[in-house]
């Protein structure tokens, strides 16, 4: 992210002056008083060893998975599995573009190159990996339990356990120096994402395998490619959606309290964004037992 500034800025928190963002390759974005972020941080470098570690943890998820699509679609001629990772890897090609809302910066083994760096913010290979893990291990089960008529009440369980997943997760990643949420932030859990984030992106894969899955089984044909586009783009709404309070309280340098306050209207919006997918289906009026698994 490159900040054209008509003075130059102080450091955040101390005071803010007129400013424009602008985005490699485009115009600008915005410009106004009074708003402020700071830049991405360039380090520190996490251990490589750590990241060979994350990576071969990946890769086997990744197997995992690439067999049960493979598996499901010769067994079962089902193509479930092609489009949830095929969604999945829209929105990991859209997701970073918003990174920015976050406030977080993930980092390279020494001498690993960037794929590209939206707004200062550097995407690697092994995000996109990462991305249709999460994607799928939280999408998923939501997909499967809708298909076997479980209650909304389940879905809502699934969900908790996404999001204690995700917090855990990114608690230990960030421990390790492989990312960070910069600047001011609402209280991290552990040391690693703000409290906020696992449920914003929890909710956001949840929202995302729940309209991938009702799409593909009740569009006929080639209007199934449409649950491509919405699912995959799904989360990135979400998460643009959820994230805009903190966003805006980190710019204009709101205090911690508040910070934290606005943490929890984040969370407010992404439960309520998923309830809403919830009624939209159907499924608020599932009240019977769940159904046998297959």
């Amino acid at each position: 992210m490159r900040l054209i500034a008509a003075h130059q800025l102080q450091k955040f928190g101390q005071g803010v002056q007129p400013m424009s963002m602008q985005f490699p390759g485009t115009m600008s974005v915005f410009a106004t008083e009074g708003f402020s972020v700071p830049p991405p941080p360039e380090g520190p470098l996490p251990d490589p060893m750590v990241l060979a570690v994350i990576s071969a943890v990946l890769a086997v998820t990744a197997t995992a998975i690439l067999g049960w699509v493979i598996r499901s679609f010769v067994k079962e001629r089902s193509t479930l599995g092609i489009f949830i990772v095929s969604a999945a890897l829209i929105g990991a090609t859209v997701e970073p573009e918003w990174d920015f809302l976050l406030g977080v910066q993930f980092f390279p083994a020494s001498g690993t190159p960037a794929l590209y760096s939206p707004y200062g913010l550097n995407v690697f290979l092994w995000f996109f990996g990462a991305w249709v893990v999460w994607v799928c291990l939280i999408g998923i089960p939501v997909i499967y339990a809708d298909r076997r008529g479980r209650r909304s009440s389940d879905l809502w369980w699934i969900l908790v356990a996404g999001i204690l997943f995700d917090a855990t997760a990114q608690a230990l990643v960030s421990r390790l120096h492989v990312s960070t949420y910069y600047g001011p932030q609402p209280f991290k859990i552990l040391g690693g994402a703000p409290f906020h984030v696992p449920v914003v992106l929890a909710t956001a894969f949840a929202t995302s395998g729940l309209l991938l899955g009702r799409l593909h089984d009740r569009l006929p044909g080639y209007r199934k490619l449409a649950a491509l586009p919405v699912s995959g783009l799904a989360t990135t709404a979400v998460v643009a959606w959820a994230n805009l309070p903190v966003f805006l309280g980190r710019g204009t340098g709101l205090s911690s309290t508040a910070l934290n306050l606005l943490g929890l209207v984040s969370i407010a919006l992404a439960l309520w964004t998923f309830a809403l997918v919830l009624a939209a289906c159907g499924l608020e009026q599932q009240d019977g037992p769940p159904l046998p698994a297959d």
